[in-house]
């Protein structure tokens, strides 16, 4: 029966004129290219009784809406694209740590709309990208610890709108940004505007981090801010088979002694990894370099600080990286001498103890440990010669040799 009716429909059509069929095709073409799926009550995105006939919002051609009074969440490292977003009255959005959520693609680019009393939250770690533009008609929180990249322009309505960056927080709009009255951006991370900026009365941009504007900027006392505009051009990391490359540039500096570059696996807690001497004061565009020779294999986060001359700190910008080498383990020193402790440091983030066996050349056991999380130390005592050091868990075993003199 199917056949026949297909049949039967092609031999329709195949008396139509090419001048009616074209454009019939193209409206079934336009109709299906696009879905709509609602999330109707609170919880995960990944869970389907939260989602209108359980269909969960994770292609791009899903045009999602969250419904009035919903609280939603990517969780922890979810990945979802999806096409525009609606956010009706009173909802609630979070990005979860390391989660991100794609509203749009590149080269298809999808809006983002949201009411009245909405909340949104990207954690640490967390990606918010828009690929088209961003309006919000009511009062609007955002707390962003992660990152928000607004591809297209970016519209607050002219009530309140309340933005926090902390200092792990990257938000970047690459279109323009305009706002209606009480605007307020508490900024201790780095936020860049590479249009024009225009907001109303009661606007207010306050705290110790960067806001970078690469347009004019309208609204008293907005843009008389101490922090507008800001020295910092960019911050990048590039990766090779063996190391990540961290390059950044500034437009100008004042009163910079040194910055300091620091790493973390999980985005909340940083280690300091390298210091780089400033050029004090200039108006020249000065460009730096770092390499990462340990780099963390999958997904880790560095963060420029700059230091001033009388020893303030503020928080440049955060980046997120991702390394695709092998897991591995460093040991340190080596060669070691006799008495002396090794160091044990994993390039990846583990929850699970690793066995550390230290053997002579002949598979003698001279000593053991173990290794709980990321890093260890084991104290030897050994005579001069080769060893063989083990390093073991359920999913990786590393086997290097160490001398010690």
């Amino acid at each position: 029966m199917c056949i026949l009716r297909v049949r039967r429909i092609m031999k329709i059509v195949g008396h139509m004129s090419f001048r009616v069929f074209v454009p019939v095709l193209f409206f079934a073409l336009a109709f299906s290219a696009s879905a709509q799926t609602t999330v109707t009550s609170n919880g995960n995105w990944d869970q389907t009784g939260i989602w209108s006939g359980g269909d969960i919002g994770d292609v791009i051609t899903d045009d999602v809406t969250i419904n009035t009074g919903v609280t939603v969440a990517v969780p922890t490292a979810l990945t979802y694209t999806i096409g525009n977003l609606t956010a009706q009255d009173n909802t609630s959005l979070t990005v979860d740590n390391n989660a991100v959520l794609n509203v749009g693609a590149s080269g298809n680019a999808k809006d983002m709309l949201v009411g009245n009393n909405i909340n949104i939250t990207v954690n640490a770690g967390a990606t918010l990208e828009i690929w088209g533009t961003f309006t919000a008609t009511g009062n609007i929180n955002i707390n962003n610890q992660g990152t928000i990249h607004i591809h297209g322009s970016t519209q607050f309505s002219n009530v309140n709108t309340n933005v926090q960056v902390n200092g792990t927080g990257t938000m970047i709009i690459d279109g323009a940004m305009a706002g209606g009255n009480n605007v307020n951006f508490n900024v201790n991370g780095f936020v860049e505007v590479f249009g024009s900026l225009a907001v109303g009365t009661g606007s207010n941009l306050t705290g110790s981090g960067v806001f970078k504007l690469h347009g004019s900027c309208s609204g008293s006392p907005f843009c008389s801010s101490g922090i507008l505009p800001v020295e910092l051009l960019f911050f990048r990391s590039k990766n090779t088979v063996t190391q990540t490359d961290i390059v950044w540039a500034t437009a100008s500096e004042l009163d910079v002694d040194y910055f300091t570059l620091e790493k973390s696996i999980d985005g909340k807690h940083f280690n300091e990894i390298g210091r780089i001497s400033g050029t004090g004061d200039s108006e020249a565009e000065r460009i730096y370099t770092f390499t990462d020779e340990k780099p963390t294999a999958g997904v880790s986060f560095y963060r420029l600080n700059e230091i001033t001359r009388n020893g303030d700190r503020r928080v440049l910008s955060t980046l997120r990286n991702k390394f695709d080498g092998s897991k591995a383990v460093d040991i340190s020193p080596n060669p070691a001498t006799r008495d002396e402790a090794l160091s044990f440091s994993l390039n990846f983030k583990s929850t699970e103890a690793h066995e550390i066996s230290v053997f002579d050349v002949r598979g003698v056991l001279m000593s053991k440990g173990v290794m709980n999380g990321s890093e260890a130390t084991l104290p030897l005592q050994l005579s001069a010669g080769v060893y063989i050091v083990r390093v073991a868990s359920s999913d990786f075993v590393s086997v290097q040799r160490i001398v010690v003199q």
